[in-house]
C-alpha cells in the first residue's frame, strides 16, 4: 500500500482534470482578486454555504479578544482609583473626635485643610468603617430652638417683674 497524504485510500470519483482544477490556486489580480482566497476557503466548508468572513479572520478576532482580556486583567480594575490610606485615616479620626459632625461637615473641614475628596467618598468611608455618615442629632432642631426661645421671652414679658426696675412695656412697638 502506498503512503500518501490522502486519508481515504479509495480512488477519487472525479477525473484527473477536475482534481487539478479544484486544487489550482486562483489567479491574483483582476476584479475578483479580493474574493479569490475567501471563495477557496468557503468552498471546502460545505456545498452551498457562503461565509461572510474567512476562517483566518475569525481566528484573528479570537486572538484579539484573548489578548485584550489578558491585558485587562494585568492592568487591574477599571473605574475610580482607590482613596489613599492617609485620607481614609484622616476621615475616621475627624469622625471619632467630633461625633456630632456628619459627612458634609467632615468634607468641609477636609476642604479647608486642602484635601480634595468628594463628599460621597467621605460618606462611603464612614459607612465602611461602621460610623453613621449623617449623625442623628440629639439636640433640638433650629426651629424647635427658636420656638422655645420665643416662648421663654413671652413668658417673661407676661409675668410680673420682680428684679427689674424698668417699666414693663404694655404693648409691642
Amino acid at each position: 500500500m502506498e503512503e500518501s497524504g490522502d486519508p481515504d485510500p479509495a480512488p477519487s470519483a472525479r477525473g484527473p482534470a477536475e482534481t487539478a482544477a479544484a486544487q489550482a490556486k486562483p489567479e491574483l489580480g483582476g476584479p475578483g482578486a479580493a474574493r479569490g482566497p475567501a471563495r477557496r476557503d468557503t468552498q471546502s466548508a460545505a456545498p452551498g454555504l457562503r461565509l461572510l468572513v474567512t476562517p483566518d479572520t475569525i481566528v484573528r478576532w479570537h486572538r484579539n479578544i484573548v489578548r485584550r482580556q489578558a491585558t485587562r486583567s494585568m492592568r487591574g480594575r477599571a473605574g475610580r482609583p482607590a482613596t489613599r490610606r492617609s485620607i481614609r485615616m484622616l476621615v475616621r479620626r475627624l469622625a471619632r473626635k467630633n461625633p456630632d459632625w456628619g459627612y458634609r461637615r467632615i468634607h468641609g473641614e477636609l476642604a479647608g485643610l486642602g484635601v480634595k475628596v468628594p463628599a460621597s467618598t467621605v460618606q462611603e468611608i464612614l459607612k465602611a468603617t461602621g460610623l453613621d455618615p449623617a449623625r442623628r442629632r440629639t439636640r433640638p432642631a433650629w426651629s424647635q430652638f427658636l420656638h422655645s426661645q420665643a416662648d421663654a421671652i413671652l413668658a417673661r414679658l407676661s409675668s410680673p417683674s420682680t428684679c427689674s426696675t424698668a417699666p414693663r412695656p404694655t404693648s409691642w412697638p
